[in-house]
C-alpha cells in the first residue's frame, strides 16, 4: 500500500503562492498545467518514494524535480506510513533555505 501524502504548512503556502503567481501572470491554463504536472509527480512519489535522490546535505530529505523552476522536497516517514511534502522550491530562490 502506498504511503499517505501529507503537506506541511510551508508546502501549502508555497503551493498557494505558485498558483497565485501563475494565475495572475499566465492565466487558468498555466494553473491547470501546473496542477496536472504536480499531481503526476506526487503519484510517482507516492508509488515509489525512494525513486528520487536524497539531498546531499540532509539525507532524510529527498527531492523530485517537477520542472526547471520547481523542486519538490519531501521526507519519508516510514513509521507513520506517510510522505511529508516539505516545500515546493522555486529554483530562483536562495539555495540556503531548505
Amino acid at each position: 500500500m502506498a504511503e499517505k501524502i501529507i503537506w506541511t504548512h510551508q508546502a501549502l503556502a508555497d503551493y498557494e503562492e505558485i498558483k497565485k503567481y501563475l494565475l495572475s501572470s499566465f492565466g487558468d491554463l498555466a494553473v491547470s498545467e501546473f496542477l496536472f504536472s504536480l499531481n503526476k509527480k506526487l503519484d510517482s512519489i507516492q508509488a515509489n518514494p525512494t525513486l528520487y535522490p536524497a539531498s546531499l546535505t540532509k539525507k532524510n530529505i529527498r527531492k523530485a524535480v517537477l520542472n526547471k523552476r520547481l523542486i519538490i522536497f519531501y521526507q519519508i516517514l516510514p513509521r507513520k506510513k506517510q510522505i511529508a511534502i516539505l516545500s515546493l522550491w522555486n529554483t530562483r530562490r536562495n539555495i540556503q533555505k531548505p
